[in-house]
Order: C-alpha cells, then structure tokens, then sequence
C-alpha cells in the first residue's frame, strides 16, 4: 500500500524524517505524518423504535464517512474515532477484514458516534498555547516535519530503493540536491518540470532551517531527555522559541514541497512493480 505523508508530526524530534505535522504520506518511512486529515460528516437521520407501552427511545448513532488520507493506517483511523479497526472492516463489508488496503482519496465508513466530547466546565482556568504545544497537548499530534515517523516497505530493485531513500533523506535529513539528483538519474525518464520546482523550492529551506532543527532537539534532548520523560520533551520542544519560527516557516513550504521528489519516486516505481511486477 502507498502512503503519504502529510501531516508531517513525529517530524521534528528527528530532522532526520521530516519538518511537519506530518503529516506524510503515500510514503513516508521512518514515521506518521504530519497528519492532515479531512473527515466530512453527512447529515443522515437518527434511527429511533419505541416498544409498546414505552416512552423510552433508542438512538442508533449515524456511520461516518470518512477521506483516506496520505499515511493512513486503518489502526490510526480506528483510534481517532474511538473504534477498532475490525469494526470498519465488518461495516465496510470487506471481505478480507482489517487486513483490507486503503488508498489515498478514498471514502470508506466509521462507526458512530466517534470519540466522546469532553464535557465543559462552568469554572475553568484558562491556559494560553501556542498551536503547536496545543495540538500536541489536546490531540497527541506531534508536529515535526523533519521526523514524521511512519513506515513504508518496499519490494523493488536496488535503483528504486536508493532513489526511495535519497529523497527521504533529502527531504528530512538536510542531504543535498547533488545526491538527490545522482540517485534519481538511473530512474527511467526524466524527473518532471514540476517535480523539480518543488525539489528547488526544498533546497533553500532546508539549508536554512536544519541546522536549526538539529541545534534545537540536541539541545532539549540533553536537558530532558526524549526518553522516559516524554511528554516534557514536546512540552518543552512545541514552547521553544525558534521551533515555532521553524514551524511557522514550514506553514509557507508544506509537505508537498518537502516530499516531491520521494512522492514522484514511489508513484513511479510502485507503477513499474505494479505493471511489470519489477523495477529497475
């Protein structure tokens, strides 16, 4: 199955995967992306059955449709909504149960009625976050588009899994153009206009910005170490100054720029392996 990034989150505690709230992909592979994730809720009608002599109703809670989006796991999805992934499988009527392969864009259904809301209280105090510390703090969602932590793993020949891997590294290690372009060239065609924009637009990001990056996680990493004490790492990590000044920088740039190359790499030889059952 391909997967991409894009929430590019377990990004950042290792420059080393990749700057966002990685969010990935259709193929991240050292870690989740980053993750944006686009849920539309339809409206669909309650269904109700009251016994004689009953006033009581029952509410059946509605299914929920729900987008596929790059880096998905059906486990990941399960969990968002407050489900399990055998359930998706048993409401989807697949066949082949949760081992069923999902796929960017698309539309599959969740159990209802999703993760409760936590309920308000009428005395409260009142934290100021930033958004990064919040989402992390509210939603568990790591922001770190140079580590995004997710998986991929691959049957192809030698050319594509170094091409595979070079443009990971170009995009979350801060390795340069000069190798991208090296491991690209054996590739069958040539890399596309567009593709290539969006690897020039990455180059000036990431020389600025890794250094920064690296800097900043060694620096927190020493004082609160990642592990066992997490949570104070991120807490730590999502308040420091220049991280938010990276962070904010990467807002303007986005997974797709990151990512170009690696997507353009896996499309293309996940195509070969598909029609030739093997690549180059």
């Amino acid at each position: 199955m391909s997967t991409r990034l894009h929430g590019v989150l377990l990004t950042l505690a290792a420059f080393g995967a990749a700057l966002g709230p990685a969010v990935l992909s259709a193929c991240s592979d050292n870690g989740s992306s980053v993750q944006s994730t686009i849920v539309s809720f339809d409206t669909i009608g309650n269904t109700t059955s009251t016994l004689p002599g009953d006033a009581t109703t029952t509410t059946v809670p509605p299914d929920i449709p729900y987008v596929v989006q790059r880096g998905d796991a059906l486990t990941k999805i399960a969990d968002d909504f407050c489900t399990n992934a055998a359930d998706i499988a048993v409401l989807n009527a697949w066949s082949d149960g949760f081992a069923h392969v999902i796929l960017p864009g698309q539309t599959i259904l969740v159990p209802g009625p999703g993760c409760p809301v936590a309920s308000t209280s009428t005395t409260s105090t009142t934290i100021v976050m930033n958004t990064y510390l919040a989402r992390y703090v509210n939603e568990h969602i790591i922001t770190n588009p140079f580590n995004p932590n997710t998986g991929d793993h691959r049957n192809w020949g030698a050319v594509c899994y170094s091409a595979y891997w070079s443009a990971q590294a170009f995009a979350t290690q801060g390795a340069s153009k000069a190798d991208l372009m090296a491991a690209l060239d054996p590739l069958p065609g040539a890399v596309p206009g567009g593709v290539q924009t969006q690897i020039d637009k990455w180059v000036p990001f990431s020389n600025q910005w890794f250094p920064v990056y690296t800097e900043i996680t060694s620096r927190i990493q020493a004082a609160h170490p990642m592990y066992p004490d997490t949570d104070t790492y991120y807490r730590i990590l999502f308040d420091d100054v220049e991280y938010l000044s990276l962070l904010q920088a990467y807002e303007a740039i986005g997974p797709d720029v990151q990512f170009a190359a690696k997507y353009f790499v896996a499309d293309l030889c996940t195509n070969l392996f598909t029609t030739h059952n093997s690549t180059p």
